[in-house]
């Protein structure tokens, strides 16, 4: 899995500023702070600004190009590494169609009070009803590595009391599908982009 990680990216830096009030619950103590993770669909590399991010042209089983319409992953379970122990999170489980979040869209896929510490890793446990619609038609898209200990999205950072922090995964869509032996897999090409303000309600508290 293809992962790049950026941080402080000025044009996403509201992205974060309207979490704090849908915080599934409050920092305790000095001890934790508030952490958030968001999804959305990002350009790829090769993508102009007047191109759909999320369309691609891919061969399908009989040859002919077609293009994917809709791209649905079940997201069951968000989970973050800190202090090297996993701790699951307050997560909207359910469908998620990346179609729908590109164009600066964004969605809360989960959130918590966490100790405070080393964040290490994110990561994304999917279920078995993930699908792909190409011209019209469903398809399986199967995602080997994601049922059991998930997607796993190296952050590598400190996460610090008094500063809320979210997490945005920017889905390159074009890339993060393969077609193999007529089999459609989900291969995550994801930029994890950090995002930290300042919680005036804890500074100097």
């Amino acid at each position: 899995m293809k992962i790049k990680i950026t941080v402080f990216i000025s044009m996403l830096f509201f992205l974060g500023l309207t979490a704090c009030e849908e915080l599934r619950d409050s920092p305790i103590d000095k001890e934790h702070t508030s952490l958030f993770v968001k999804l959305m669909v990002t350009p790829g590399d090769d993508d102009d600004d007047k191109g759909d991010p999320a369309v691609k042209m891919i061969k399908l089983d009989d040859g002919v190009d077609g293009t994917i319409e809709e791209v649905n992953i079940d997201l069951l379970v968000v989970g973050a590494i800190i202090n090297d122990t996993l701790h699951s999170l307050f997560t909207n489980a359910g469908i998620y169609n990346l179609m729908d979040y590109t164009e600066m869209k964004d969605t809360i896929l989960a959130s918590k009070s966490v100790p405070v510490g080393y964040l290490s890793q994110i990561r994304l446990v999917l279920g078995n009803n993930n699908s792909i619609k190409i011209d019209g038609k469903y398809v399986d898209l199967k995602a080997p590595s994601a049922s059991e200990s998930g997607l796993k999205l190296n952050v590598q950072g400190e996460i610090l009391y008094g500063v809320t922090y979210t997490y945005l995964l920017g889905f390159d869509v074009k890339k993060s599908i393969v077609c193999n032996n007529n089999k459609y897999l989900l291969k995550p090409v994801i930029q994890v982009t950090t995002i930290s303000t300042p919680d005036t309600t804890k500074v100097g508290g």
